[in-house]
């Protein structure tokens, strides 16, 4: 199964995890990572079956992420992955005041304008007809923090946001990937141990794999990337 694997610098840390997995998970999987930090992903956009940029440093991000590629074809592959890149799946804790309506519509906004969005809608502007893949939207990783919330309440709150998250992408033929329940601490942060140590994003440049600040809580590690990628295979094993 090859798998395109497109995000911003939080795809560092499951780049990363990967590199932890033992090899039997692994095993017939092929993941082509596409990542560069920031808004960079702003500058690409389909033309034909392709997604191309005009930006000299983004087709150098591209090129040294996914280890000699300029350009990304989705056609080629069997999975695209969109992770991270402005799409945060946060959710009311009162959600029971609202409709299913309403909540789906805000579930779909959210996504819709942002980064990840755009890429979708770049990414199914490559596909003809008869060569259209599955898409998964993988929300950004909640801020690494700790919150009172009992076990019963994070987990409610998990069954019912990633259940309307899902629904709402559906309509747009898009699949939802949550991040995994046992990384979470509240109902929308993670799990501080999974923040410490994390490194910087590498595309080529000077700034490769030097450490965050250690005032930042946003970035996960490579003990996070594995978890998730662990859960992201297995998932998509049991399907």
């Amino acid at each position: 199964m090859k798998i395109c694997f497109i995000g911003n610098s939080h795809a560092g840390a499951i780049r990363r995890g990967l590199e932890l997995v033992d090899d039997s998970l692994k095993d017939g999987i092929d993941i082509t990572f596409f990542a560069y930090g920031g808004r960079g992903f702003s500058r690409v956009y389909a033309e034909g079956e392709a997604l191309v940029t005009d930006n000299s440093s983004l087709r150098e991000g591209l090129r040294f992420t996914s280890g000699g590629l300029e350009s990304i074809v989705p056609s080629e592959y069997d999975i695209i992955v969109i992770y991270g890149l402005g799409f945060y799946s946060y959710f009311p804790f009162d959600a029971s005041r609202y409709s299913d309506a309403v909540l789906q519509n805000s579930c779909l906004d959210s996504f819709s304008n942002s980064l990840a969005g755009h890429l979708y809608r770049e990414v199914s502007k490559t596909f003809l007809t008869n060569s259209i893949k599955k898409i998964l939207a993988c929300s950004t990783p909640f801020p690494a923090k700790s919150e009172n919330h009992s076990k019963e309440e994070i987990e409610r709150h998990f069954d019912r946001s990633s259940e309307c998250y899902s629904n709402a992408l559906r309509r747009i033929g898009c699949d939802f990937f949550y991040q995994p329940l046992q990384t979470l601490s509240g109902v929308e942060c993670t799990k501080e141990s999974f923040s410490k140590g994390s490194l910087k994003l590498a595309t080529g440049d000077e700034n490769d794999d030097l450490p965050h600040d250690i005032s930042d809580k946003s970035h996960m590690n490579e003990v996070f990337g594995k978890y998730w990628i662990e859960h992201f295979l297995k998932k998509l094993g049991s399907n």
